[in-house]
Formats: C-alpha cells, sequence, structure tokens
C-alpha cells in the first residue's frame, strides 16, 4: 500500500513528466522510476541498466509490461536531520543530496531494484553534481530498507536523534537520519 500512496504523491506533484518520461531535474527533485517492460512481467532484476520513464498505463501494482515497480526522488536539502516538507525547492549554500520516497511495488521486492535505485541516486549526487555524501531518512521499522541501507554503506546520525523519552511523550515513530560519505573505501554494494 505504501508503494501506492507514494506513486500517487509524485504523479501529482509531477503531473505529465512522470507520463512521459521526461525525467530531469526539476524545480524540487529528479525523479526515477524503473517499469517493466518486459511481456512476461517477471520480477527478477537484471544487470542490464533498468528502463526509466512510464507511460502512465498502469498504476504501479500490477506489473503489467510498462508499469512503474519502483521510484526513488534525489534533492538537495539542508543536512539538519528534519524530515522534509513540501515545498518550494530553494537552492541554498551548504544543501547536500537526500535521498527520498524510496518505494519498490511488493510483487518486485527483494529483486534488487531498490539497490539499484540507491546506486544510480549515488551516481548521480557523486559523478554529476560532484557532491561528497548523500542523506536520506528511514523508518526504523522496516528491516529491509534498514538492511538495504546498512549494506550500503550508510550510518546513523546520531546526533539527529530525539532522545527516546521525547519519542515516546510526541508519539514519534523511530526515523533514522543517515549518511554515506564517497570516498574510495565506501563504493556502492
Amino acid at each position: 500500500m505504501a508503494y501506492k500512496k507514494i506513486l500517487r504523491s509524485i504523479k501529482s506533484r509531477c503531473g505529465k513528466r512522470l507520463t512521459r518520461g521526461d525525467f530531469a531535474l526539476t524545480s524540487d527533485a529528479l525523479v526515477l522510476a524503473v517499469r517493466d517492460s518486459r511481456p512476461n512481467g517477471s520480477a527478477r532484476a537484471t544487470s542490464a541498466v533498468p528502463e526509466l520513464g512510464g507511460d502512465g498505463a498502469g498504476d504501479g501494482g500490477g506489473g503489467d509490461a510498462g508499469d512503474i515497480v519502483a521510484v526513488v526522488e534525489l534533492c538537495l536539502r539542508q543536512p539538519d536531520g528534519w524530515l522534509p516538507i513540501n515545498g518550494p525547492f530553494v537552492p541554498m549554500t551548504g544543501w547536500e543530496p537526500y535521498m527520498c520516497n524510496l518505494a519498490v511495488t511488493e510483487k518486485y521486492r527483494g529483486n534488487g531494484y531498490g539497490k539499484q535505485l540507491v546506486r544510480l541516486c549515488e551516481g548521480v549526487a557523486k559523478k554529476h553534481w560532484g557532491y561528497e555524501r548523500m542523506y536520506l531518512h528511514v523508518d526504523a521499522a522496516s528491516p529491509a530498507a534498514t538492511s538495504l541501507y546498512s549494506s550500503m554503506g550508510y550510518e546513523i546520525m546520531e546526533q539527529f536523534q530525539p532522545p527516546s523519552w521525547v519519542k515516546k511523550l510526541l508519539g514519534l515513530r523511530d526515523i533514522l537520519y543517515q549518511v554515506k560519505h564517497f570516498n574510495a573505501k565506501s563504493t556502492p554494494a
């Protein structure tokens, strides 16, 4: 269900750019999507470069040829630990790459699509934008997501974690703020 909510939100914000497949750095984010272009709907990721885009034919949940099966957003945000709010994107000095809304439809989970999208975002942030690190938030209650990010070299930034008593008092979920530093020792897994 979370996948469909994320895809609907991205479609509403990106409008026809998502269905035309002309992804570019926009005023708010670079949106990347993987679609299933195989006629048999095989869920296995391959070593081939995933096809980016979308044709608007599917809702992302059916697995029919052309359906969007995975999405992610990459933008620039102040590395202050706060969860981002939707609003206009205004570049400022000191902003860093921030990856959010990584989602893979249930049928395709566990097949490497999430890892491929993380690698792609890291490549854009490092090679094309020239940054030395990338940030993200992850729900600690999602073992698949926390395992993916830790296996790819992301580290929790403890200084941005609210104390457990504050989380309990305010009823906050345990959301972890993480960073990966790009250097020779931490290439994408």
